[in-house]
């Protein structure tokens, strides 16, 4: 079970190793955010030069205003796909990079473009979770279109349906992590991302708020602060990761204002 004490530490240790590296990480976070948006901005041209060829149009959704309409084109579509997978596998090597810091490995910044051998798995992790996370309250949110209820039942049902998708969701968020720190297979990582996060829901929704108003503050300072509240927070999560699992082998130690790597036995 994790603490309000566990939270403060990962993000102590993730900024003391953050502020001895300080360039490489920022020169990291300069890179992946860079890499990620150039698909998403070939995507936008794509969708604003051709809009011929959209495929939600006014014809097809007579109900939604025509300029609520994502402007999404099949070229566009797949170059956003494509941009996903380019993300996802940058994630790959954040996290590895992460682990390794925690660990007091040596890093790199070729490590961000390592992910050819966890791939497929992780993909293959992902697809199965999301299926898990949705798939059955959504298929419960059918349902209950086909059952008359009053618009008060159905606005409690739709709030219960999406507390229960947080929540599923929560339960799986580590499921990459174990893919990249102990190369499990989809199925094993998704069963041990359950098993560390049973009894944590509440603590890691408070984590993952306060990880969400510490971007937010990195994104408002000109997007500068993003460059450092990014990493922060990668490193913070892979502690907690590390936290919950049980896997700390290296402990990090703090005094004064060093970051030591000290041997322990959980």
């Amino acid at each position: 079970m994790i603490k309000m004490e566990d939270i403060y530490d990962a993000f102590k240790v993730s900024y003391h190793l953050l502020i001895k590296r300080l360039a490489f990480f920022i020169t990291l976070t300069l890179i992946f955010v860079a890499i990620s948006q150039i698909a998403n901005l070939i995507a936008l041209n794509l969708e604003h030069s051709d809009t011929a060829s959209a495929i939600l149009t006014p014809e097809k959704f007579p109900t939604i205003p025509p300029e609520s309409l994502p402007r999404v084109t099949p070229k566009s579509l797949f170059v956003r796909l494509i941009g996903t997978g380019i993300s996802l596998a940058l994630m790959i090597g954040i996290i590895k990079i992460s682990l390794k810091t925690l660990r007091g490995e040596k890093t790199e910044i070729s490590l961000l473009f390592d992910s050819s051998d966890k791939f497929l798995k992780v993909l293959a992790g992902g697809v199965l979770a999301t299926c898990i996370a949705f798939a059955p309250p959504m298929l419960f949110a059918i349902l209950m279109r086909f059952i008359p209820t009053s618009h008060a039942i159905d606005s409690i049902v739709m709030i219960a349906i999406l507390i229960a998708m947080i929540i599923r969701t929560e339960r799986l968020r580590f499921f990459i992590y174990f893919i990249v720190d102990r190369n499990s297979s989809p199925f094993e990582s998704i069963k041990q991302s359950r098993k560390i996060t049973n009894g944590n829901i509440k603590m890691l929704l408070l984590f993952d708020a306060i990880c969400a108003l510490i971007n937010i503050l990195g994104f408002e300072i000109l997007f500068v602060g993003l460059l450092f509240t990014f990493p922060l927070t990668a490193i913070a999560k892979a502690h907690l990761y590390k936290k919950l699992s049980g896997a700390i082998e290296e402990t990090v130690n703090i005094d004064n204002e060093n970051v030591d790597m000290q041997a322990s036995d959980n």
